[in-house]
Protein backbone atom coordinates (compact mmCIF):
# COMPACT_ATOMS: atom_id res chain seq x y z
CA UNK A 1 0.00 0.00 0.00
CA UNK A 2 2.82 2.42 0.83
CA UNK A 3 4.19 2.08 -2.73
CA UNK A 4 0.88 3.39 -4.07
CA UNK A 5 0.93 6.30 -1.63
CA UNK A 6 4.51 7.22 -2.57
CA UNK A 7 3.56 7.17 -6.25
CA UNK A 8 0.59 9.41 -5.45
CA UNK A 9 2.86 11.90 -3.67
CA UNK A 10 5.11 12.19 -6.73
CA UNK A 11 2.08 12.75 -8.95
CA UNK A 12 0.77 15.32 -6.45
CA UNK A 13 4.04 17.25 -6.74
CA UNK A 14 3.95 17.08 -10.55
CA UNK A 15 0.38 18.33 -10.74
CA UNK A 16 1.08 21.22 -8.37
CA UNK A 17 4.15 22.20 -10.38
CA UNK A 18 2.10 22.18 -13.59
CA UNK A 19 -0.70 24.16 -11.94
CA UNK A 20 1.74 26.83 -10.73
CA UNK A 21 3.09 27.15 -14.27
CA UNK A 22 -0.48 27.65 -15.46
CA UNK A 23 -1.02 30.43 -12.93
CA UNK A 24 2.26 32.05 -13.93
CA UNK A 25 1.26 31.92 -17.62
CA UNK A 26 -2.13 33.39 -16.72
CA UNK A 27 -0.37 36.23 -14.90
CA UNK A 28 -1.99 35.61 -11.51
CA UNK A 29 0.87 34.02 -9.54
CA UNK A 30 1.79 37.31 -7.82
CA UNK A 31 -1.76 37.91 -6.56
CA UNK A 32 -2.42 35.82 -3.45
CA UNK A 33 -6.21 36.32 -3.39
CA UNK A 34 -6.56 35.64 -7.11
CA UNK A 35 -4.66 32.36 -6.76
CA UNK A 36 -7.03 31.44 -3.92
CA UNK A 37 -10.17 32.23 -5.94
CA UNK A 38 -9.00 30.51 -9.13
CA UNK A 39 -7.85 27.43 -7.25
CA UNK A 40 -11.18 27.25 -5.45
CA UNK A 41 -13.08 27.54 -8.72
CA UNK A 42 -10.97 24.80 -10.28
CA UNK A 43 -11.28 22.23 -7.51
CA UNK A 44 -15.01 22.87 -6.94
CA UNK A 45 -15.70 22.34 -10.64
CA UNK A 46 -13.67 19.13 -10.93
CA UNK A 47 -10.68 20.48 -12.88
CA UNK A 48 -8.29 19.05 -10.28
CA UNK A 49 -9.99 15.65 -9.97
CA UNK A 50 -10.32 12.44 -11.94
CA UNK A 51 -14.06 13.06 -12.24
CA UNK A 52 -16.33 15.52 -10.44
CA UNK A 53 -15.41 16.83 -7.00
CA UNK A 54 -17.52 15.85 -3.99
CA UNK A 55 -17.43 18.18 -1.00
CA UNK A 56 -17.16 15.59 1.76
CA UNK A 57 -15.38 12.35 2.55
CA UNK A 58 -16.53 8.77 3.14
CA UNK A 59 -15.49 6.55 6.05
CA UNK A 60 -13.25 4.46 3.79
CA UNK A 61 -11.20 7.52 2.84
CA UNK A 62 -11.03 8.64 6.49
CA UNK A 63 -9.61 5.23 7.43
CA UNK A 64 -7.11 5.49 4.59
CA UNK A 65 -5.92 8.83 5.94
CA UNK A 66 -4.31 7.02 8.86
CA UNK A 67 -1.60 6.05 6.34
CA UNK A 68 -1.38 9.36 4.49
CA UNK A 69 0.65 12.14 6.16
CA UNK A 70 -1.27 15.33 6.85
CA UNK A 71 1.01 17.44 4.65
CA UNK A 72 0.18 15.44 1.51
CA UNK A 73 -3.48 14.68 2.26
CA UNK A 74 -4.50 17.15 -0.45
CA UNK A 75 -3.86 14.45 -3.02
CA UNK A 76 -7.31 13.08 -2.15
CA UNK A 77 -8.71 16.04 -4.08
CA UNK A 78 -7.43 14.37 -7.27
CA UNK A 79 -9.60 11.36 -6.41
CA UNK A 80 -12.60 13.70 -6.29
CA UNK A 81 -13.22 13.95 -2.54
CA UNK A 82 -12.17 16.28 0.21
CA UNK A 83 -12.93 18.65 3.05
CA UNK A 84 -11.02 21.62 4.46
CA UNK A 85 -7.88 19.72 5.48
CA UNK A 86 -7.44 18.44 1.91
CA UNK A 87 -8.12 21.65 -0.01
CA UNK A 88 -5.98 23.74 2.35
CA UNK A 89 -3.07 21.32 1.95
CA UNK A 90 -3.36 21.52 -1.84
CA UNK A 91 -3.43 25.33 -1.74
CA UNK A 92 -0.57 25.46 0.76
CA UNK A 93 1.63 23.46 -1.62
CA UNK A 94 0.71 25.87 -4.42
CA UNK A 95 1.76 28.90 -2.38
CA UNK A 96 4.98 27.22 -1.29
CA UNK A 97 5.75 26.31 -4.91
CA UNK A 98 5.19 29.97 -5.82
CA UNK A 99 7.76 30.91 -3.12
CA UNK A 100 5.36 32.39 -0.59
CA UNK A 101 5.72 31.85 3.15
CA UNK A 102 2.60 29.80 3.73
CA UNK A 103 1.08 27.40 6.21
CA UNK A 104 -2.17 25.91 7.36
CA UNK A 105 -3.80 27.37 10.44
CA UNK A 106 -5.79 24.93 12.57
CA UNK A 107 -8.74 26.49 14.34
CA UNK A 108 -11.79 25.83 16.46
CA UNK A 109 -14.77 26.92 14.35
CA UNK A 110 -18.01 26.98 16.37
CA UNK A 111 -20.71 25.03 14.53
CA UNK A 112 -23.59 27.49 14.24
CA UNK A 113 -26.52 27.03 11.85
CA UNK A 114 -28.09 30.41 11.06
CA UNK A 115 -31.59 30.79 9.63
CA UNK A 116 -33.00 34.20 8.69
CA UNK A 117 -36.60 34.79 7.66
CA UNK A 118 -37.37 38.30 6.44
CA UNK A 119 -41.09 38.89 6.87
CA UNK A 120 -40.84 42.63 6.37
CA UNK A 121 -40.97 44.75 3.24
CA UNK A 122 -37.44 46.17 3.38
CA UNK A 123 -34.52 44.56 1.57
CA UNK A 124 -32.14 42.93 4.05
CA UNK A 125 -28.46 43.49 3.29
CA UNK A 126 -25.72 41.18 4.51
CA UNK A 127 -24.39 44.04 6.63
CA UNK A 128 -27.75 44.48 8.41
CA UNK A 129 -28.25 40.74 8.73
CA UNK A 130 -24.84 40.39 10.37
CA UNK A 131 -25.76 43.00 13.01
CA UNK A 132 -28.86 40.96 13.91
CA UNK A 133 -26.87 37.73 13.97
CA UNK A 134 -24.35 39.32 16.32
CA UNK A 135 -27.14 40.27 18.72
CA UNK A 136 -28.37 36.67 18.90
CA UNK A 137 -24.83 35.27 19.21
CA UNK A 138 -24.41 37.24 22.45
CA UNK A 139 -26.81 34.77 24.06
CA UNK A 140 -24.89 31.66 22.94
CA UNK A 141 -21.86 30.09 24.60
CA UNK A 142 -19.70 29.28 21.57
CA UNK A 143 -17.53 26.99 23.70
CA UNK A 144 -20.43 25.17 25.38
CA UNK A 145 -20.78 21.40 25.54
CA UNK A 146 -24.54 21.38 25.07
CA UNK A 147 -26.72 22.11 22.05
CA UNK A 148 -28.24 25.59 22.12
CA UNK A 149 -31.01 27.15 20.04
CA UNK A 150 -31.91 30.84 20.24
CA UNK A 151 -34.51 32.70 18.14
CA UNK A 152 -35.27 36.42 18.09
CA UNK A 153 -37.67 38.56 16.06
CA UNK A 154 -36.34 41.97 15.03
CA UNK A 155 -39.34 43.88 13.66
CA UNK A 156 -40.30 41.18 11.20
CA UNK A 157 -36.86 39.66 10.68
CA UNK A 158 -36.67 36.30 12.45
CA UNK A 159 -33.15 35.14 13.29
CA UNK A 160 -32.62 31.59 14.56
CA UNK A 161 -29.21 30.22 15.52
CA UNK A 162 -28.57 26.59 16.40
CA UNK A 163 -25.24 25.81 18.08
CA UNK A 164 -23.87 22.26 18.03
CA UNK A 165 -20.90 21.37 20.26
CA UNK A 166 -17.86 20.05 18.42
CA UNK A 167 -16.68 16.52 19.12
CA UNK A 168 -13.11 17.35 18.06
CA UNK A 169 -10.88 20.42 18.43
CA UNK A 170 -9.46 21.72 16.17
CA UNK A 171 -12.34 21.11 13.78
CA UNK A 172 -11.40 23.35 10.87
CA UNK A 173 -8.32 24.54 8.98
CA UNK A 174 -7.61 27.60 6.83
CA UNK A 175 -4.66 28.86 4.81
CA UNK A 176 -2.46 31.68 6.05
CA UNK A 177 0.04 33.35 3.72
CA UNK A 178 2.63 36.04 4.34
CA UNK A 179 3.44 38.77 1.84
CA UNK A 180 6.75 40.05 3.17
CA UNK A 181 7.04 42.72 0.45
CA UNK A 182 3.73 44.32 1.39
CA UNK A 183 4.30 43.51 5.09
CA UNK A 184 0.89 41.90 5.51
CA UNK A 185 -0.72 38.50 5.71
CA UNK A 186 -3.78 36.79 4.24
CA UNK A 187 -6.16 34.27 5.83
CA UNK A 188 -8.12 32.28 3.24
CA UNK A 189 -10.87 29.73 3.84
CA UNK A 190 -11.29 27.27 0.97
CA UNK A 191 -14.30 25.50 2.54
CA UNK A 192 -16.53 28.42 3.51
CA UNK A 193 -15.23 30.75 0.77
CA UNK A 194 -14.11 33.48 3.17
CA UNK A 195 -11.18 35.77 3.84
CA UNK A 196 -9.93 36.31 7.36
CA UNK A 197 -9.19 39.20 9.65
CA UNK A 198 -6.79 38.93 12.58
CA UNK A 199 -8.35 40.19 15.81
CA UNK A 200 -5.52 38.96 18.00
CA UNK A 201 -3.43 35.81 18.41
CA UNK A 202 -6.45 33.97 19.84
CA UNK A 203 -9.21 35.01 17.43
CA UNK A 204 -9.81 35.59 13.73
CA UNK A 205 -12.93 36.70 11.88
CA UNK A 206 -13.87 34.99 8.61
CA UNK A 207 -15.78 37.18 6.16
CA UNK A 208 -17.83 35.96 3.19
CA UNK A 209 -19.52 38.81 1.32
CA UNK A 210 -20.07 40.71 4.57
CA UNK A 211 -21.32 37.76 6.63
CA UNK A 212 -18.90 37.00 9.43
CA UNK A 213 -18.00 34.12 11.73
CA UNK A 214 -15.39 33.66 14.43
CA UNK A 215 -12.60 31.09 14.60
CA UNK A 216 -10.05 30.44 17.31
CA UNK A 217 -6.52 29.30 16.35
CA UNK A 218 -5.01 26.28 18.03
CA UNK A 219 -1.64 27.20 19.52
CA UNK A 220 0.05 23.77 19.31
CA UNK A 221 -1.36 21.80 16.37
CA UNK A 222 1.85 20.18 15.12
CA UNK A 223 1.87 17.48 17.80
CA UNK A 224 -1.38 16.06 16.41
CA UNK A 225 -0.19 15.04 12.95
CA UNK A 226 2.48 13.00 11.21
CA UNK A 227 4.04 14.59 8.13
CA UNK A 228 5.97 13.59 5.01
CA UNK A 229 7.98 16.77 4.57
CA UNK A 230 8.58 17.33 8.31
CA UNK A 231 6.16 20.23 7.98
CA UNK A 232 6.02 22.51 11.01
CA UNK A 233 2.47 23.73 11.49
CA UNK A 234 3.61 26.14 14.20
CA UNK A 235 4.55 28.35 11.25
CA UNK A 236 0.86 29.20 10.90
CA UNK A 237 0.90 30.67 14.41
CA UNK A 238 4.11 32.58 13.64
CA UNK A 239 2.54 34.15 10.54
CA UNK A 240 -0.58 34.95 12.57
CA UNK A 241 1.51 36.83 15.09
CA UNK A 242 3.50 38.66 12.39
CA UNK A 243 1.93 41.01 9.89
CA UNK A 244 -1.67 42.19 10.09
CA UNK A 245 -4.50 41.60 7.59
CA UNK A 246 -6.36 44.20 5.49
CA UNK A 247 -9.77 42.58 5.43
CA UNK A 248 -11.79 45.25 3.56
CA UNK A 249 -9.35 45.09 0.66
CA UNK A 250 -9.34 41.30 0.71
CA UNK A 251 -13.15 41.09 0.69
CA UNK A 252 -13.38 43.37 -2.34
CA UNK A 253 -10.66 41.41 -4.16
CA UNK A 254 -12.38 38.14 -3.33
CA UNK A 255 -15.67 39.37 -4.80
CA UNK A 256 -13.94 40.65 -7.93
CA UNK A 257 -11.81 37.58 -8.58
CA UNK A 258 -14.47 34.96 -7.86
CA UNK A 259 -16.48 36.53 -10.68
CA UNK A 260 -13.53 36.55 -13.09
CA UNK A 261 -12.41 32.96 -12.41
CA UNK A 262 -14.98 31.48 -14.80
CA UNK A 263 -13.53 33.37 -17.76
CA UNK A 264 -10.68 30.88 -18.15
CA UNK A 265 -12.62 27.68 -18.82
CA UNK A 266 -10.51 26.76 -21.85
CA UNK A 267 -7.29 26.98 -19.81
CA UNK A 268 -8.77 24.83 -17.07
CA UNK A 269 -10.03 22.24 -19.55
CA UNK A 270 -6.62 22.01 -21.20
CA UNK A 271 -4.99 21.62 -17.79
CA UNK A 272 -7.30 18.77 -16.85
CA UNK A 273 -6.85 17.09 -20.22
CA UNK A 274 -3.07 16.91 -19.91
CA UNK A 275 -3.28 15.76 -16.26
CA UNK A 276 -6.22 13.37 -16.62
CA UNK A 277 -4.01 10.27 -16.53
CA UNK A 278 -2.34 11.51 -13.37
CA UNK A 279 -5.69 12.09 -11.68
CA UNK A 280 -6.89 8.64 -12.75
CA UNK A 281 -3.75 6.98 -11.41
CA UNK A 282 -4.16 8.60 -7.99
CA UNK A 283 -7.83 7.67 -7.83
CA UNK A 284 -7.10 4.05 -8.82
CA UNK A 285 -4.18 3.78 -6.38
CA UNK A 286 -6.34 4.98 -3.52
CA UNK A 287 -9.05 2.46 -4.38
CA UNK A 288 -6.43 -0.30 -4.43
CA UNK A 289 -4.95 0.88 -1.13
CA UNK A 290 -8.37 0.71 0.54
CA UNK A 291 -8.37 -3.07 -0.05
CA UNK A 292 -5.39 -3.42 2.30
CA UNK A 293 -7.12 -1.63 5.18
CA UNK A 294 -7.90 -3.78 8.25
CA UNK A 295 -11.52 -4.82 8.39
Amino acid sequence: MMEKIIENIQIYEDVISDLCKLYENMGISENIVKVFEYFRYMYMNGYLSSKDFQDGITDSFINLENYIPMDVCGLLVMAGVGVCRHTTDFLDHIYNNLKYISSRLFVYYPDTRVTIENRGQDFLTNYHAQKLIDEVLKEIDLFGQEKQVVSRDFDGVLVKIEYLPSKTVPNHVVNIVEDSKAKRSYILDTRYHAVGEIVDEKKIILNNLGLKSSAYPEQHPNSLYHTYYNTDYEQGIWILNGYDTIVDQDVMCSILYRDSAAKFESEYKNFKKRNQDRFNTVANNLELAKKYLPK
